[in-house]
């Protein structure tokens, strides 16, 4: 049990690291070969430009000139802004417009060999891989295990991959960061893309076709109010309207009183024609009471003639006093009275008829005013139509001109570029790469080199059951050695060792070190 599990000392592991030297040694200058391969000619130094935006309330959160209704109300930022922002900034458009314009498809011109061996020797080394890395892609893609890009295609990809925006939480602004191969000149790609962000974002914004049809509309909108104002001019002086209410006001007033006129005309005729009526029932007694006619106005001609006839009345009565009714006095009375009372009968058959005419005639105007008041009704409905016409096409004019002077508006932050969207901080060329720098990952390499190379020794060691030394032979076999015969010079892992007994099936004079 003691020579199984035997304790190893620091002489032992000197000597397995002298034994194994050589091997560590390739394994260290193998990896780290390779690692400076890798860092020196493969792995391409990487560069890291950054811009910042600030998003602030602008234009862009107002609802467009095309949304009709009352506008929402915005206020404050919101992160759904920040977030659209961010969408657009890494959109495939945008990144084909910088790729198009830098004309970052095409192979950039050959870059002249660098002075100095070591430069010299870099730049070779770095054409090497990249025709091997070629090969190997066209090796790919003749397999099938990728898919041939057009130069524009790749190159809007590799925008994608190195092109990363954050939106940091609870803040406006937005970093923009883009990792590139070479240093010179490689904020341009960034500020380009910034550049036409911010045309390309505005133009997202804006409706094109917004200011045509709104102008259009407007200029509709504005014919069609001519139109609707002259037709109600026409109206007006076809129909001599100045002031429709006005003039009903002054219509019924007319009517009014020219009712009041009528209504007397007719209780004149009325009268007029009684009097007439129960002038002829008297005239048919043989002796006429004209005091049943009624009264008439002093001074009147009626009057007057009732007067004389009740003159003539009181003669003839006197006269019956002493004369007959046939004398000749009497019967002369009795003529004038004739006389008279025909006198009376015409004039009251003239003043019929004037009260007659007067009754007609006001009956007839009433009636007219009573058609054009009508008719005035009539118009005034047309009249109304007309001016709500007018209203609706003067509130068309209203909102167009609106709309189309927001729509202009918004097309002219368009072409003036002009957004809620600021730079902060514009792109500038690197000063330093990103990453790892290249003496740490040759000392990782180093590192993991070494730690490979004592696994080596580890497993090496682990399968070897050789004995290499008397020390260890009589560890192994536990007796002591007689004589070390040496085989080489300087060599003490070739020799033969001379031993007492036997140990583990091993001949102890003609144990031999390998």
């Amino acid at each position: 049990m003691d020579s199984i599990l035997r304790r190893v000392s620091l002489r032992d592991l000197t000597l397995i690291f002298f034994k194994r030297k050589w091997g560590m040694l390739t394994i260290i200058l193998v990896a780290m070969l390779g690692a400076a391969t890798w860092v020196l000619l493969i792995r391409d130094d990487l560069f890291e430009v950054s811009a910042k935006v600030l998003v602030k309330l602008g234009q862009e959160q107002a609802p467009p000139a095309t949304v009709m209704g009352l506008p929402p109300q915005v206020i404050g930022y919101r992160n759904q802004d920040v977030n659209s922002e961010v969408d657009i900034i890494v959109s495939t458009e945008l990144l084909a417009q910088v790729v198009d314009l830098l004309q970052l498809d095409q192979p950039p011109p050959p870059v002249p060999p660098p002075d100095g061996l070591l430069p010299w020797i870099r730049h070779q080394g770095k054409n090497v891989v990249r025709v091997v890395r070629s090969w190997w892609n066209e090796t790919l893609l003749s397999l099938g295990l990728r898919f041939r890009l057009t130069p524009r295609e790749a190159a809007i990809a590799m925008l994608q991959q190195a092109v990363t925006v954050k939106a940091q939480r609870d803040s406006n602004v937005i970093t923009i960061e883009m990792v590139v191969p070479a240093r010179e000149r490689s904020s341009l790609i960034l500020n380009t893309l910034l550049d036409l962000y911010l045309k390309f974002r505005v133009k997202l914004y804006t409706d094109p076709g917004a200011v045509p049809f709104f102008e259009t509309e407007f200029k509709a909108a504005a014919e069609n109010l001519r139109a609707a104002e002259a037709e109600l001019r026409r109206f007006e002086v076809q129909g001599e309207i100045t002031e429709l209410q006005k003039q009903k006001e002054v219509l019924l007033a007319n009517i009014a009183a020219s009712q009041v006129m009528l209504q007397s005309a007719k209780i004149a005729f009325q009268e007029a024609a009684a009097k007439v009526q129960r002038l002829d029932q008297e005239m048919r007694k043989n002796e006429p009471n004209f005091a049943g006619l009624g009264a008439f106005p002093k001074d009147t001609f009626p009057q007057n003639v009732l007067l004389q006839l009740a003159d003539l009345q009181k003669e003839r009565e006197r006269l019956r006093m002493t004369d007959l009714d046939r004398g000749p006095r009497i019967q002369n009375n009795r003529s004038q009275f004739g006389i008279l009372m025909g006198l009376l009968r015409s004039n009251l058959l003239s003043v019929r008829a004037e009260t007659e005419t007067e009754y007609r005639t006001r009956t007839a105007e009433v009636t007219a005013m009573q058609a054009r008041l009508r008719a005035l009704h009539d118009k005034d409905m047309e009249w109304t139509a007309l001016k709500r016409k007018i209203r609706v096409s003067e509130d068309s004019y209203v909102f167009y001109r609106k709309k189309l002077e927001e729509s202009s508006a918004t097309a002219s932050f368009r072409d003036k570029n002009i957004g809620n969207v600021v730079i902060v901080e514009r792109a500038m060329d690197p000063f330093q790469t990103v990453g790892v720098r290249k003496m740490t990952l040759l000392g990782l390499s180093g590192l993991i080199a070494f730690l490979a190379a004592l696994a080596w020794v580890a497993v090496a060691e682990f399968f070897d059951d050789g004995v290499y030394t008397s020390y260890g032979l009589e560890k192994y076999i536990g007796a002591p050695v007689v004589a070390v015969i040496p085989t080489g010079a300087g060599a003490v892992a070739s020799s033969i060792w001379m031993t007492t007994g036997r140990r583990r099936g091993i001949d102890g004079r003609h144990a031999q070190g390998g």
